[in-house]
């Protein structure tokens, strides 16, 4: 282990990373991700049922890009979610379970 605080992140390098739901506690997630996507050749994608929340939050970040997603419809997860190696629910706590459990069953590492 090396003395740097963020050495788990550091080994997610070449990763595709979704964040799903993009209400005001997911810009800070945002910007701290988008600071280390470069060194870590990352693929950030936030979606949410609006797309101009998620081009809000995106904002001018280098390594961030907005999609229109409902988080809540199996057949749009069942499409969407594989695209990815990690995804991270920023849903109200009441969403986690199906999000959780779609990610599961595709093998994706989930937050």
């Amino acid at each position: 282990m090396g003395s740097d605080r963020h050495t788990f992140v550091l080994n997610m390098a070449r990763k595709r990373i979704l964040i799903i739901g993009a209400g005001r506690s997911s810009s800070a997630l945002i910007q701290y991700l988008d600071g280390l996507a470069e060194s870590n050749t990352w693929t950030i994608h936030v979606a949410d049922r609006s797309l101009k929340t998620a081009q809000e939050r995106c904002g001018s970040t280098e390594h961030c890009r907005a999609m229109e997603m409902d988080a809540l419809d199996p057949d749009v997860r069942a499409s969407i979610l594989p695209e990815y190696d990690i995804v991270v629910s920023m849903l109200p706590a009441r969403f986690h379970t199906e999000v959780v459990a779609d990610c599961v069953n595709h093998g994706i590492h989930v937050i």
